[in-house]
């Protein structure tokens, strides 16, 4: 009977010196990190839906960002591993992506009234008209990218959050 396991570290080989407090910063920075590069891309898919909400003087929207990428390092620095960190960046940044084509609507309306309302009364129907046209246009390309880029990064996220546990299976050879 051969069991499978991972194979140990020779005994002679000499300590790295790095002690397990230094290892446990480097594994938390990279937690950290990856939270905050998926953070920063969920912002940025995210950011539609600011650019249509934002347009008063008391306007939330340059805190959105950070807010995000801090909300992400946090989630992903309470992850247990790094592989589960990166499982919830990418499922966030899958999520955020997902809700692009809802975001690129709201932007379309708020440019249809920021274009109808101050325009001149002699075209105000061409103005609507070519307005949700083009918006019609870039919600459908949005959508198409976005519902695929976001399929790819749940499915990635949920690969590396649910899968890879590994077991020990013994195995018989077949004697000679």
């Amino acid at each position: 009977m051969i069991r499978l396991t991972r194979p140990a570290l020779p005994r002679y080989l000499p300590s790295i010196g790095m002690g397990t407090a230094k290892m446990e910063f480097v594994k938390a920075a990279a937690r950290v990190l990856a939270g905050v590069l998926f953070g920063a891309l969920a912002a940025f898919a995210l950011a539609p839906a600011v650019a249509a909400f934002g347009s008063s003087d008391a306007d939330p929207s340059p805190f959105f960002a950070p807010a995000v990428v801090l909300v992400s390092a946090i989630l992903t620095f309470l992850a247990p591993t790094i592989r589960k960190a990166f499982g919830r960046g990418f499922l966030m940044a899958g999520l955020s992506f997902f809700s692009l084509p809802v975001s690129t609507i709201l932007l379309t309306g708020q440019s249809l009234l920021d274009v109808i309302i101050p325009g001149d009364a002699a075209a105000p129907g061409e103005a609507a008209l070519l307005t949700g046209v083009v918006g019609l246009a870039v919600s459908g390309f949005v959508t198409l990218v976005s519902l695929g880029a976001g399929a790819i990064f749940v499915v990635i996220g949920l690969v590396l959050i649910l899968g890879g546990s590994r077991r020990e299976d013994a195995v018989d050879r077949p004697r000679r």
